[in-house]
């Protein structure tokens, strides 16, 4: 047996993984793949960063909590990663996640529709309140009461009635880095 990971939530771990799992992606698309994250959110601080880094990521959304929702580096920005070993700041961009489905409901917190729902409305009120971002992670597969699609248009309904501005990962790091980084 190699030391080669058999499936992509190890990749987290494995420089070689993360970069043959980009390029299969890359050559599919027949784009560049800027942005990461890993499955079951497993991470390892600070060395997924620098392995992201160095496989040529510019933004990572994996840094958030599995077992519950909420700012896991105490922000809703995003920022770059310091790293406490080598004494510099790791070329990626953090988009930290905020909240993620199976969390909310079936895997950790088992909160009912109505308390869930609850909990990711205070979520985006106090992102609004300092004008962060929220990152989100909702599966196709999950399914609450039946109705996963219902309750995410319930999401995108309440944050677009705010008028937030709903991007993708790759459309906030060209702003991040256009907006606020260039003029720093």
């Amino acid at each position: 047996m190699g030391s080669r990971p058999a499936w992509g939530h190890e990749s987290y771990n494995s420089f070689e993984d993360i970069i043959e799992k980009k390029h299969r992606l890359e050559k599919v698309l027949g784009k560049q793949v800027i942005g990461y994250r890993n499955h079951y959110l497993r991470f390892k601080v600070p060395d997924t960063w620098e392995l992201l880094s160095k496989a040529g990521f510019k933004y990572d959304t994996t840094f958030g909590y599995s077992d519950c929702a909420g700012f896991r580096n105490g922000v809703c920005h995003p920022f770059r990663p310091y790293n406490l070993n080598t004494e510099k700041q790791i070329d990626i961009l953090e988009l930290p996640l905020i909240i993620m489905d199976r969390t909310l409901l079936r895997d950790y917190m088992r909160l009912d529709v109505k308390k869930a729902w609850e909990l990711i409305k205070s979520l985006i009120d106090k992102v609004e309140q300092y004008n962060g971002v929220i990152t989100i992670l909702w599966h196709n597969n999950t399914s609450i009461d039946g109705k996963n699609l219902k309750y995410y248009e319930k999401f995108l309904e309440y944050v677009y009635s705010k008028e937030a501005w709903i991007a993708s990962g790759e459309e906030i790091y060209n702003w991040w880095h256009t907006n606020v980084e260039k003029k720093h």
